[in-house]
């Protein structure tokens, strides 16, 4: 069977259309480029996801906490929570809930800027990029700072807390410290980082401060490692449509998926659309007046039901002109009717037709009775009729 044309076209079409899903997936730029979070789940310059991904390369297991930090009680003492650049500010009862967490032994690394720092007695304080940081030794070149810890007075729920030691991990030339461990005597520790840019994925993979800043996660051994990403936007809430709406307007494979869609959608509109001849149906008509006569003449002689079928076609006969009621008459009386007709008849074509049609009504049974009886009372209606027209013209 020859292809036609039209079908070669479309599959040709959706070919091409599939084809610029693919190409406009794979080019299309990652909107994480643009986004400014210091979130674990994010793969931009910007992001920390290359830190999240090294830790669970050394062994370490990396979650994401996407709820708020007031319940905080029920996280293990031997997790480390870290808590990078939050844009939203901390509530109350969740600073209190950070004070119970180290003061019981927790694990807490807090980068950029928070308010926590009024908690451990240091603060993030911008500075200019004239400052650098200490390049230890046996590390690559590290980035300018643009904050260092400066000292402020404990904040009034963080009473009591009180460090057994203070560490400097990471300082500027001019000896400002930028990074700084506190230990507490419960077991607890807080290790404070300025510039949250130096665990961001852009700095980490420019720079040498992986082989700085990782080791601060793991000098603990924390059995996880939790990354704080309720404060980040990535809280648990909304509804699964508005979850797949986000991902298909958000990601390259949303718009890939989208342009399938297209793609089916106009396959099925030219599918629809006839391009060659139309097919011959079968045609299906009514039956004229003689065939539907016909028909029943024929249900009626196989129910041998033919004598009174012909007294009620002789009746209607009648009945149309005007002589008797819609009562078919005994066979006697359509006979002896039909008789009279015959003789008081004008024009001879009017006699013959209800002399016809008298005999088959006193013939015996016979196959197409009915139907000679039914022909026999519409010619004697069409002479009658003709001779009325005669004698009025």
């Amino acid at each position: 069977m020859r292809r036609r044309p039209e079908i070669a076209a479309i599959a040709l079409l959706v070919a091409a259309l599939v084809i610029a899903a693919l190409l406009g997936r794979a080019t299309a730029p990652d909107r994480s480029q643009y986004d400014l979070r210091r979130s674990s789940l994010l793969s931009g310059p910007a992001g920390t996801r290359g830190l999240a991904e090294a830790l669970r390369r050394l062994g370490v297991r990396v979650e994401a906490r996407e709820r708020s930090l007031a319940d905080l009680d029920t996280e293990p003492a031997s997790h480390l929570l870290v808590l990078l650049d939050l844009p939203q500010a901390l509530s109350r009862p969740e600073i209190q809930a950070l004070h119970r967490f180290v003061a019981r032994g927790g694990r807490l690394l807090v980068a950029g800027r928070s308010r926590l720092g009024a908690c451990f007695g240091f603060s993030a304080q911008g500075t200019g990029l004239d400052s650098l940081p200490v390049r230890p030794e046996g590390t690559g070149e590290l980035p300018f700072t643009r904050a260092f810890l400066g000292g402020t007075p404990l904040a009034e729920e963080c009473a009591g807390l009180v460090p057994e030691a203070t560490d400097t991990l990471l300082a500027t030339i001019s000896g400002r410290p930028v990074a700084v461990r506190l230990t507490y005597r419960s077991g607890g520790r807080v290790t404070l980082l300025a510039d949250a840019r130096f665990v961001s994925n852009r700095v980490l993979r420019e720079t040498g401060a992986g082989p700085v800043v990782i080791p601060w996660f793991l000098d603990d051994r924390p059995s996880t490692v939790v990354f704080d990403e309720f404060h980040q936007g990535f809280e648990i809430h909304g509804s699964l449509v508005a979850a797949a709406g986000r991902w298909t307007f958000s990601s390259p494979s949303g718009w890939a998926a989208l342009q399938l869609a297209a793609a089916g959608a106009v396959l099925l509109f030219l599918a629809a659309v006839r391009f060659g001849p139309t097919t011959a149906g079968v045609e299906r008509r009514r039956r004229s007046p003689s065939e539907h006569l016909v028909a029943l003449a024929t249900g009626l002689e196989r129910a041998r039901a033919s004598e009174p079928a012909v007294a009620l076609v002789v009746a209607g006969l009648r009945r149309r002109l005007g002589r008797v009621s819609t009562a078919a008459p005994p066979p006697d009386a359509a006979r002896r009717w039909l008789d009279t007709l015959a003789r008081t008849a004008r024009s001879p074509r009017a006699k013959e037709a209800a002399g016809r049609l008298a005999a088959i009504a006193d013939a015996p049974d016979y196959p197409d009775r009915i139907v000679d009886a039914g022909n026999g009372v519409e010619d004697v209606w069409t002479a009658l009729r003709q001779e009325e027209a005669r004698r009025r013209s």
